[in-house]
């Protein structure tokens, strides 16, 4: 009986030890059961070959615009967790950006640009101006800035900008022009631009509105809207009319004598003598209109 029990207990023995010799470490994963929901729909869509969209080419001169439509980040640096720094020097891991006020800034330009360092004292200064744009709510939005700001000392910006200055005196008139302005008048000017107005709405209603069906020996009118020339034809007694009783009794063509239109100018300035006289003009100018806010000091 001893015999039986020892050789069975060495038999399991073995078979254990020839058990762990065939043992393999790797996990097979069995499921019985199906899969969850959704998860074959996700397994064919990453089998579908996903489009390679090609890269269009873009010209060179086209490169930099791009550029200025994307997004600018913020360069300001936040460090307010940090220390102030109280003396000239400091260590920048451990302490604030110094931030410089305007006139600061200039001052060190100009020592850094002296002639006993880089000899460049006539250098233009770039500014970067950052201005925060956001409303109360996110989906209003601020409307496009435009201001006159005066500038003491002119420089060549590499544009051309037409100024219309009103005002009654001719000694301001000549002080505009002497500014930079491309035109300057009074009240004569003010009643100019409404003449050109109400005449170039006569010739838009004459051209395009009614044109007679029978034309009997058309006569061409050269007309100008808008800064564009154009062409139509009419007959004898349509310009007779229009030469007569809109006109005066002169061509078709001697409203361009006195002509003052305000889109040939991109800014209007006026004084604080004509203002009354010139809210008639309120409707034509639109944005242009001169107001406390933009400035009206010409």
């Amino acid at each position: 009986m001893s015999r039986w029990l020892f050789s069975s207990c060495h038999g399991w023995s073995s078979f254990r030890n020839v058990a762990a010799l065939f043992t393999v470490d790797e996990m097979c994963q069995v499921r019985h059961f199906a899969a969850r929901k959704g998860t074959r729909e996700k397994i064919r869509k990453k089998k579908v070959k996903v489009e390679v969209k090609k890269v269009e080419f873009i010209p060179h001169n086209l490169r930099d615009k791009n550029k200025l439509k994307a997004p600018t980040m913020m360069k300001r640096v936040v460090d307010f967790w940090k220390k102030e720094c109280n003396d000239d020097v400091w260590i920048a891991k451990f302490h604030r950006w110094r931030v410089y006020s305007f006139q600061e800034a200039v001052s060190c330009h100009r020592e850094t640009h002296h002639p006993t360092v880089y000899n460049i004292p006539d250098a233009p200064l770039n500014i970067v101006i950052e201005l925060d744009m956001k409303a109360e709510k996110k989906n209003k939005f601020l409307d496009n800035l435009n201001r006159i700001v005066a500038v003491p000392y002119a420089f060549d910006q590499g544009e051309e900008r037409t100024v219309l200055a009103l005002c009654k005196t001719p000694e301001l008139q000549k002080i505009a022009l002497e500014a930079g302005a491309n035109l300057a008048g009074d009240l004569a000017l003010i009643k100019d631009i409404q003449n050109t107005h109400s005449v170039r709405q006569r010739i838009n209603r004459l051209c395009f509105d009614n044109i007679p069906k029978d034309l009997n020996k058309p006569v061409p009118i050269y007309a100008r809207l808008h800064n564009q020339a154009f062409r139509t034809y009419y007959p004898t007694k349509t310009v007779q009319q229009l030469s007569t009783n809109t006109m005066g009794t002169g061509s078709p063509m001697d409203y361009h004598s006195g002509e003052v239109s305000l889109q040939d100018f991109q800014f209007v300035v006026a004084h604080l003598n004509i203002l009354p006289e010139l809210s008639s003009l309120r409707g034509l100018m639109k944005r242009k209109f001169p107001s406390a806010k933009i400035g009206i000091d010409a």
